[in-house]
């Protein structure tokens, strides 16, 4: 009763001496704002197309996540430097619509101008730019990225884009930058307007015109509801099988990390040290995800990585949508934080590349271990409740055992090669001979007087015959 007492009085003090004016402007401007962002959707229901944040890009110098040759979306709209490309964007419209009677501009345009409001609420920031450019940009953007896929399929060749040796693969590049989508219910909705339904699905045109990274797999069903762009695409396949269940409540709490997050405390040893630890890295061929990672009874499964020059730019932006959009599961950056415990040195990648874990085009091994050390430099990350926190438990606990690096050590040492085998086995000989000789010889001591003779004899002839064994004992061991 007495802190309220006191409250009222301070307002009544504060009443005295401070008015504000209920129909000034200030007060009209922040009631507006106010209602403003009400009405608007909540960024965690339909923002799926961020902006690479200011700490992240710093850490990493920027380009990762910068198109080198096309703007797809807004968000680049305006880079002069890619405005080479908008010649080649009209021609594949051109293209596109000529392949069906049916398709025309107008409707195209009509279809974008309803999906407008849905596909603005899409991405992370305001766009600053007209209805008309917008939906103009989406048609144009839209229909090249289709028309793109069904060359690729049809594989013809007289296209400049498909002439030019390093166009192609840099537009496919810039094409799976996270700031670089289109809401893929865009491009459904416009391939359902330009192309025969006889053609593949968009999805299929999709793993297509990306095959040299991604595997289609056959059981795979997506709802086109459900995938939201183009990164989300290949991002969702390349969960593992069966998916590992998401822990939902974790998302969204505070981060215990500051914002430019250290590299994360080394939880298992690196590659070389569980090697010597007694475990045994395997490759895993009976799946179609690099990220099915299995531990069981002392063996790592880790399935291959191809590593090429757009692997670091590819995996960063699979990063960066993942914790944009933490929903959406977490399992690439847990397989960065995998790796960057296993990687240390070039030796470490030596190690993964002999038991045919990891393939590379690099420079060197080097380049591969300053990739995988590198890669998680301002990321946030909650090791405790990543698909593969259960999988670093039981490594660390394997890896801890006294008995597991005794017998690693003895297999290493003495059972590596068959000469090694053999050089064992003779020693243990060795060792059975020299023991029985010297029994012989005690027992011909030990023996009594009438019996001296025939014992000493026969142990005589039984130190003879261990003699003469011996002397193969060199070329034994």
């Amino acid at each position: 009763m007495e802190k309220e007492r006191k409250a009222i009085e301070r307002a009544e003090n504060v009443s005295d001496h401070v008015a504000i004016d209920t129909n000034s402007a200030w007060l009209n401007s922040m009631n507006e704002r106010l209602t403003a962002s009400n009405s608007n959707p909540s960024p965690k229901d339909s923002t799926t197309i961020f902006r690479v944040p200011l700490h992240i890009r710093q850490a990493d110098s920027g380009k990762t996540y910068d198109p080198q040759i096309i703007s797809i979306g807004p968000f680049h709209l305006s880079n002069q430097q890619l405005q080479s490309m908008e010649e080649h964007k009209w021609r594949y419209l051109q293209n596109l619509l000529s392949r069906s009677p049916d398709s025309s501009l107008e409707d195209c345009l009509l279809e974008m101008k309803a999906m407008e409001a849905q596909a603005r609420s899409c991405y992370s920031e305001s766009i600053d730019i007209g209805s008309n450019e917008f939906v103009e940009m989406m048609v144009i953007d839209g229909c090249f990225i289709i028309e793109l896929f069904l060359k690729q399929k049809e594989a013809i060749g007289v296209d400049p884009i498909h002439r030019t040796a390093w166009m192609l693969p840099l537009i496919a590049q810039d094409m799976l930058l996270l700031e670089n989508q289109l809401p893929f219910f865009i491009l459904q909705r416009l391939f359902e307007l330009t192309v025969e339904s006889t053609h593949s699905s968009l999805i299929d045109l999709a793993f297509d015109f990306y095959s040299h990274l991604f595997q289609k797999d056959d059981g795979l069903h997506h709802s086109n509801r459900s995938i939201h762009h183009l990164l989300h695409l290949f991002q969702s396949h390349l969960l593992p099988s069966p998916p590992e269940e998401l822990h939902h409540n974790s998302y969204f709490r505070l981060p215990s990390t500051p914002a430019v997050a250290p590299p994360p405390p080394r939880l298992i040893p690196t590659a070389t040290e569980l090697q010597l630890a007694g475990v045994r890295f395997k490759k895993n061929d009976k799946v179609s995800s690099f990220l099915d990672v299995k531990f069981s009874k002392g063996v790592m499964e880790i399935p291959l990585l191809s590593i090429y020059g757009s692997t670091d730019q590819l995996l960063r932006n699979f990063i960066a949508f993942e914790q944009c959009l933490p929903i959406t599961g977490s399992h690439i950056t847990s397989y960065a934080i995998l790796m960057n415990f296993l990687i240390d040195t070039s030796a470490d990648v030596d190690l993964l590349n002999q038991n045919k874990i990891i393939e590379h085009s690099l420079g060197s091994n080097d380049e591969v271990a300053r990739l995988f050390n590198q890669m998680l430099n301002g990321f946030a990350i909650d090791i405790e409740n990543c698909y593969l926190s259960g999988l670093f438990e039981e490594v660390r606990a394997y890896s801890e055992h006294v008995w597991h690096a005794w017998r690693a050590s003895m297999v290493r040492d003495y059972f590596s090669s068959p000469w090694a085998i053999i050089s064992v086995i003779a020693g243990i000989f060795a060792f059975i001979l020299t023991i029985t000789m010297s029994f012989l010889e005690l027992y011909s001591y030990r023996s009594t007087k009438g019996f001296t003779g025939t014992i000493f004899g026969q142990g005589q002839r039984h130190k003879s015959l261990l003699q003469y064994l011996f002397l193969f004992q060199p070329a034994w061991c």
